[in-house]
């Protein structure tokens, strides 16, 4: 008999598949256009289970992302807005339908939905983009409500997503993630045996997802992992 998880994860693979069919029948531009604006669309949600988690054994992961000096920070409470880049409010968000429909799944929880817009430049890798979101924990696992911009910044916050995106834009587009994932250790050691676990420093368990993708534009892309996905889509500036 299927799984509850293997049978809502069949039904959300439905919903996506529609929806990359819909946008592969429609009449739209998707070959990248030289020196324009892009909105680029970011979708991250967890899919945490004791099935995952028993799945594999967990290697040692670095408990850092290091930021090129190039590096695009929306989150930044110093970052200013340009005609170049700027980070796009909820209203102008095109995937809310797939972020609706993984929020009604008790078995996913989206960490964290945002968009922006960005230039790309034809044969050039754009400077990176850094991005946080979920919950906030301190460095024995507490989950901490921020209340101010600069608490963003606190060096010593371990951020649920941590991560960075940089894309190439040639015949297609190229697209680099490296994500650090943070957990508290107890929501981690409560399904599988320390044993599996070399990504455990302290009261925080580590994970992290490296991926590359080609897409074209107005192609939406699913990235799967055993304990989080990404959805994401490129969409050309009218």
């Amino acid at each position: 008999m299927l799984s509850k998880k293997l049978i809502a994860k069949s039904l959300l693979f439905s919903f996506l598949f529609f929806s990359l069919a819909f946008a592969d029948s429609a009449e739209v531009e998707n070959q990248p256009s030289p020196n324009r604006l892009y909105q680029v669309e970011l979708i991250i949600y967890s899919q945490l289970s004791e099935e995952a988690l028993q799945s594999e054994e967990w290697p040692f992961v670095e408990n850092k992302i290091s930021l090129p000096a190039s590096t695009i920070e929306f989150q930044n409470p110093s970052f200013t807005a340009s005609a170049s880049y700027s980070l796009l409010s909820p209203r102008n968000f095109k995937l809310s339908a797939e972020a609706n429909q993984l929020k009604k799944d008790p078995h996913y929880k989206v960490l964290l939905h945002m968009a922006w817009q960005q230039p790309m430049i034809a044969g050039k890798t754009m400077p990176p983009i850094h991005f946080m979101g979920g919950t906030a924990f301190d460095d024995r696992g507490n989950p901490l409500s921020l209340t101010s911009q600069e608490d963003f910044q606190n060096e010593n916050l371990r951020w649920q997503v941590n991560g960075m995106l940089t894309l190439a834009m040639r015949h297609y587009f190229d697209l680099h993630f490296n994500i650090l994932f943070t957990e508290p250790a107890s929501q981690i050691t409560r399904f599988v045996s320390e044993g599996n676990l070399q990504n455990i420093e302290g009261d925080l368990a580590y994970f992290r997802v490296i991926q590359d993708r080609r897409t074209k534009s107005q192609e939406l892309n699913y990235i799967d992992s055993p304990l989080y996905g990404i959805l994401v889509e490129i969409f050309p500036v009218k």
